[in-house]
C-alpha cells in the first residue's frame, strides 16, 4: 500500500512532513536533499496555482511536485533535472490549454494559447524520448549506406525479425 503524504499540524511549518520530504528527496537525487528540495520547489513554482497568494494552494503544489517526482523514480541528478523540466513544461502546457478555454476568450487569444500549448506538448514528447534514450530504452539506430555483395554471396535488404524457431510460425494448415 502506498504511503500517503502526511501534513504537520504546526502553525509555523504546515505541509508535507519532514519524513515525507526526506523520503522524496532521497529518491530524487541519491540522498542529496538540497538538490532534491531545489528541484521540487522549481516544479512547484511552475504550477500556476502556487502563485495565487493562497498558502494551501502553494502547499498543494509542493506536495503534487513531490509525489510526481517520487513516482517518476529518477535514478540520478540528470534524470531528476530532466523530469523537473518535463513537469514544468507540462504545467505550462496545461495552463495554456486552460486559458484557451476561458469563457470570455477571444479568437485571437484562443489561437495564441493553443499554439503555445501545442509547442509545449511537442517539447514534452521530445523530453520523454530523451529520457527514454538516457535510460537505455531506445536501441541505437544503425544506418548502412553502402553494401557490397560479392559473387556467390547473399544479402538481405530490409528488417530482420527473429522467430521462435518453429517452422510452422505464421502458417495456417
Amino acid at each position: 500500500m502506498a504511503k500517503q503524504l502526511t501534513t504537520q499540524k504546526e502553525t509555523k511549518s504546515p505541509g508535507p512532513s519532514q519524513e515525507d520530504r526526506d523520503n522524496v528527496f532521497n529518491v530524487i537525487a541519491n540522498n542529496n536533499n538540497l538538490f532534491g528540495e531545489h528541484l521540487v520547489k522549481q516544479v512547484a513554482n511552475s504550477d500556476p496555482r502556487a502563485h495565487l497568494g493562497d498558502r494551501e494552494a502553494e502547499l498543494n503544489a509542493i506536495a503534487n511536485a513531490m509525489v510526481a517526482m517520487k513516482h517518476s523514480a529518477p535514478r540520478d541528478e540528470i534524470e531528476a533535472s530532466l523530469l523537473a523540466q518535463m513537469m514544468a513544461v507540462n504545467n505550462a502546457a496545461m495552463e495554456c490549454f486552460r486559458r484557451s478555454m476561458s469563457p470570455n476568450q477571444t479568437l485571437e487569444g484562443l489561437d495564441i494559447h493553443l499554439k503555445h500549448a501545442q509547442k509545449l506538448s511537442k517539447t514534452y514528447t521530445d523530453q520523454v524520448d530523451k529520457l527514454e534514450k538516457y535510460r537505455g530504452k531506445h536501441p541505437p539506430k544503425v544506418t548502412v549506406e553502402q553494401v557490397n555483395v560479392e559473387a556467390g554471396a547473399q544479402a538481405i535488404l530490409g528488417d530482420v525479425h527473429h522467430s521462435s524457431g518453429n517452422a510452422d510460425d505464421g502458417k495456417k494448415g
